[in-house]
Order: C-alpha cells, then structure tokens, then sequence
C-alpha cells in the first residue's frame, strides 16, 4: 500500500509537506481539481468519497493513511472518477487524495458506525478500467456458510449481456474470484484458475444492474489474508456512480392560482431518471423530468425528486410550493 500510495503521489505531486489541503465537510460537496483534501472524522464512521469527474480524465482517489491504523483504507486507480469507502478507527482529522487531470466533484457522506458492522467489511464501488488494492484482513467479511474464510467486495453495475474481465493478484495468497447478483445469495460465477498469485473471471452478465466482485482465498489455501489488487476491464457498459444531486429544487410561493416550476440537475452517469413525487404523506410518483409544472397552487403543496439509476438512487429534500401571503381568493360573484 505504501508503494502503491507513493506513486499517486508522485503522479499528482501533492504529497509535499507543504501542499495545501482543501476542508471538506461531512455529507457536502465542492468542486475541485486534483490535490488534498481534509476533513474532520469520528471513530466508527462509515466515511465514502466519491470523484465526479467534469470532463475524461484519469482520476485516482484515496483516503490517506493516518498512523496508527491498523488497515491502511483502500487505493482506487484509474477508470473515469471513483469511489472508496472505509471505517474510521479512531476520531482525528482525515485526508483525501485525488491525483490526474481535470476538474470533478467530491462529495463526502459519513453515516454512523451502526452502519458497518466491522472496519473492514465495507463494499467498495469499482468502475470498469480501475484497479483496487486493498487488503484481506482476519477482520474481512466471511461467508455464511465459511465463516472461517475471508473476502473483500466490489459493488459493480453492468449491462445485460456484457462480458466483464476481472483480474485479482497477490503475492501474499493464492486469489480467488466470485461474482454475485448484489440483492441475491450465492455465487453466479466463480472463477476456476489455480494459479498461486494470479487468478481471472471472465462473466456474461445476465441482467442489467448491481453486481458484487468478491476477492477471497483459494479453498484449498492454508493462507487467506494479505494484499492484493483487482482489476475489472473489457466491458463495454459505461460506468456510472452513485448519482449525486448538485441543484436541488427550492421552496417557492407564486401567486394564488399560479402554477410553478420546479428543477433539479444530478451527475453520476448516464440513464438518469427524475421521479417527481407528491409528499402530503407517503411519496405518490406523479412526473419524470428534469424540470416539473405544479398544478395550480390555491395552497400549500409539497414535492421531492428522486434521481435513478442503474448505480443509485439520490433524493432531495421535500420542497414547499406555497400561494402567496394575503391573496385571498377572488370571490365567486
């Protein structure tokens, strides 16, 4: 990892003493070009940066090493943005590469330790083209009926009938691959190589949507932790991320009897659907779009927009739509 680390660094030269650090605040977004950036963490928050890039570039990202961790957090290379997501050990401030070329989005989101049941079982997002190195730990998710065994998993989205290459190595276990359909049990393919450091799946994807890409040892192995990478390629779905909402509706009051539009504009990928919804109570799904007409107001109304994709769901707020204060109604003659 510290090898690996190294090389961001020197790719992107922000790793000086002296290079600055942008702060970044939990669950916000800003927009930046590559360098470091610092934000303020609790023990046990699960933590997930993602990289939205504006244009094409190459962009690495990771979550700095701080000492006394005792897993280092995971290093994503390569791909178009990216993503890593980890448990902070102890409460302290954080760092943030981001190395490559171009400007992007950063977005933050930290959620309790409830969320997590354990530091290192923690789904990674990984895009086609990218490379993840990372560790298997006694600590790693286990397998129901292996509880002995060890893995790390790779959330993946892909396209019905897409071919995904994935290439594990390591040098500290002999690797071993399986693909999962991210809702349903079971392994859908599993990779049969019996090499002692490299290990390949090749897969046809049944259907379009989220898949899980989980690196554990071979059965045979009586070693079953250390380093390794992966590497997913060859597809030919374009990557997404989790779809992140950069201009929320707002609250609006228009004249009694008007009407009013509301909009909102999402990044993440392609395929995005804007689901309107009426909240008096329970979400009632009511339009698609971008941009969404009221009816016309004659009192207070209440709407949220969901952005959907093959990678996500993002929700705004609810909004109020409100008539405005002292119009009263015309009187019926």
């Amino acid at each position: 990892m510290r090898r690996a680390l190294i090389a961001v660094c020197a790719a992107a030269l922000i790793c000086s003493a002296a290079a600055a650090q942008t702060p970044i605040a939990c669950n916000e977004w800003i927009r930046g070009t590559p360098g470091m950036f610092r934000f303020d963490g609790i023990g046990g928050q699960y933590v997930q940066a993602i990289v939205y890039p504006s244009l094409r570039p190459g962009l690495d990202v990771a979550l700095l090493p701080e000492p006394g961790d005792a897993v280092p957090p995971p290093l994503i290379t390569g791909g178009k943005g990216g993503a890593v997501a980890f448990v902070l050990p102890s409460n302290g401030p954080r760092t943030i590469a981001v190395s490559g070329v171009g400007d992007f989005v950063l977005a933050l989101t930290c959620r309790p330790a409830s969320y997590a049941a354990l530091p290192e079982c923690v789904d990674q997002t990984i895009l086609c083209g990218q490379t993840a190195e990372w560790v298997l730990t006694q600590q790693s998710c286990t397998f129901d009926d292996l509880p002995m065994r060890q893995y790390e998993a790779f959330a993946f989205s892909g396209a019905a009938g897409d071919v995904v290459v994935a290439d594990a190595q390591s040098d500290d276990f002999p690797p071993r691959i399986g693909i999962y359909h991210a809702k349903i049990g079971g392994p859908i393919g599993v990779s049969t190589s019996v090499s002692p450091t490299t290990d390949r799946l090749e897969f046809t994807l049944p259907d379009t949507g989220s898949y899980l890409i989980a690196v554990t040892s071979r059965h045979d192995s009586t070693v079953r932790t250390g380093r390794f990478k992966l590497t997913v390629h060859d597809c030919a779905a374009p990557a997404c991320l989790p779809p992140l909402i950069i201009e929320e509706p707002a609250d609006v009051v228009v004249p009694y009897g008007a009407t009013a539009t509301l909009t909102a504009t999402a990044i993440g990928g392609a395929s995005m659907r804007y689901i309107w919804s009426d909240r008096p109570n329970l979400p009632a799904p009511i339009a698609e779009g971008q941009r969404f007409t009221t009816p016309r107001v004659t009192g207070p109304q209440f709407y949220s927009v969901s952005v959907v994709t093959p990678c996500g769901t993002a929700d705004s707020p609810v909004v109020t739509v409100s008539p405005l204060k002292g119009h009263r109604r015309p009187a019926r003659h």
